[in-house]
C-alpha cells in the first residue's frame, strides 16, 4: 500500500458550518472548561461560545474533501493564530503540527511576529514549544507565546545527573524489585519528573507533581504489593522501574533521561503485560501523562477520556487509557 499524504485546505466558514464548529469546540474543550470555570450548564455555555465567536474570521480546516475542525487566525501588524480545533478522530495525526507550521512560514517570509494564546492546562501547549514557541507573559489561566528560536537552558536539576548520563543505555536486564531499591526508585521517580515530563509540563505543574523525593518508607509496602519490576544497565546501575496492581491497573512507568527512547520502557511494559495475560486478564488500564500517552498508544492503547489530575491545587492534564489483551502471551 503506498501511504498518501492527507490533503488539507481551508475554507471561510458559513452559516451552515455553525453547528459544527460549536460541536467540535465542545467535544475538544469541555474538560477545560469543567477544570478551569466549572460547567455552567449547556445553554450558559453555548451563550459564551456564541459571545466570543467570529465567523469572519473563521476558516474550516478541510482533510481530504471532509471538514476536520476550523481555527482562525487575525493578520495585521502581527499574525496571531485566535484558535485551532481539530476533531478528536482527527487529533495525533499530524495536522495540527502541519497547519501551525504553515503559519510560522507565512510569518517568516512576511517577517511578522507570530502570536498566539491557549490554556496553561491545554496539552497543545506542548506542540507549540516543540514548534518554537515561548512563553511571553500569563494571567491566572492563560499563558502568551510568541514564535522565536528557543535558548537552550541547563536543567534545573542537573546536580542530580550522572556525568554519563548523556549516552543512551543500550542494553538492559529487567528483574522484581527488592526493598533495598526503593530509595532509588524514589529517585528515578523524582528525577523522571523533574528532567523528562518537564518537557510536556509547566514548572508550577512538575513541583506540584513532585516537590522532593518521596520517603522509601512510605512507598516500599505499596511496592512490594504490586508487579514491581526494574531496569539495570550493564553496569548494574537501576535506570528505570513499573509498577502494575493485580488488577492490571499501571501505576506507574518511570525512566532516567538516558533510559528514554531506547526500549527500555517496552522492556519492562511487555514484563508486565505478560503477566497480565498469563493470570487471564483481558484489560489494562493506567492514568497517563501528557508524555506516556504516545508511549501506551504505539502499544495498542486507546484514550477513554482526558482528565485533570489536582495536586497541590495545581492542575495536570493526564488521559484514561485502557488496553484490551489478547489470550496470548506476548513476544518479547
Amino acid at each position: 500500500m503506498v501511504y498518501k499524504s492527507p490533503q488539507i485546505s481551508l475554507r471561510p466558514a458559513g452559516a451552515e458550518d455553525r453547528d459544527f464548529v460549536e460541536r467540535v469546540y465542545f467535544e475538544t474543550q469541555r474538560w477545560i472548561i469543567e477544570a478551569l470555570f466549572g460547567w455552567r450548564g449547556q445553554e450558559q455555555e453555548r451563550a459564551n461560545f456564541a459571545d466570543g465567536y467570529d465567523a469572519d474570521t473563521t476558516q474550516v480546516i478541510v482533510v481530504d474533501g471532509e471538514d476536520a475542525g476550523w481555527l482562525t487566525v487575525q493578520r495585521g501588524a502581527d499574525i496571531e493564530l485566535g484558535s485551532l480545533y481539530l476533531a478528536p478522530e482527527r487529533q495525533r495525526k499530524g495536522l495540527g503540527t502541519k497547519l501551525v507550521q504553515e503559519l510560522i512560514d507565512e510569518a517568516t517570509l512576511a517577517r511578522l511576529p507570530l502570536k498566539l494564546s491557549t490554556a496553561k492546562i491545554n496539552p497543545a501547549r506542548n506542540l507549540y514549544e516543540r514548534l518554537g514557541f515561548v512563553e511571553v507573559r500569563e494571567d491566572r489561566y492563560k499563558i502568551y507565546m510568541e514564535h522565536r528560536e528557543q535558548p537552550k537552558v541547563t536543567p534545573k536539576h542537573e546536580r542530580f545527573r550522572d556525568p554519563s548520563s548523556s549516552t543512551k543505555v543500550r542494553e538492559v536486564s529487567v528483574r522484581r524489585f527488592l526493598p533495598s531499591d526503593a530509595p532509588r526508585v524514589c529517585e528515578i521517580f523524582y528525577r523522571s519528573i523533574h528532567e523528562v515530563a518537564n518537557t510536556r509540563y509547566g514548572q508550577a505543574q512538575i513541583d506540584a507533581w513532585a516537590p522532593a523525593i518521596p520517603s522509601p518508607d512510605l512507598w516500599l509496602q505499596r511496592l512490594c504489593e504490586f508487579h514491581t519490576f526494574v531496569a539495570e544497565d550493564d553496569s548494574e546501575k537501576m535506570v528505570a522501574w513499573i509498577a502494575m496492581t493485580d488488577a492490571g491497573y499501571i501505576d506507574m512507568l518511570f525512566c532516567l533521561p538516558e533510559a528514554t527512547r531506547c526500549g527500555v520502557a517496552t522492556k519492562l511494559y511487555l514484563t508486565v503485560e505478560n503477566i497480565a495475560v498469563a493470570s487471564g486478564l483481558t484489560r489494562l488500564t493506567a492514568h497517563a501523562s501528557v508524555l506516556a500517552q504516545s508511549f501506551f498508544s504505539k502499544h495498542g492503547w486507546v484514550i477513554e477520556a482526558n482528565e485533570m489530575s489536582v495536586r497541590r491545587g495545581v492542575a495536570i492534564p493526564r488521559a484514561v487509557m485502557s488496553k484490551t489483551l489478547v489470550n496470548q502471551e506476548v513476544a518479547h
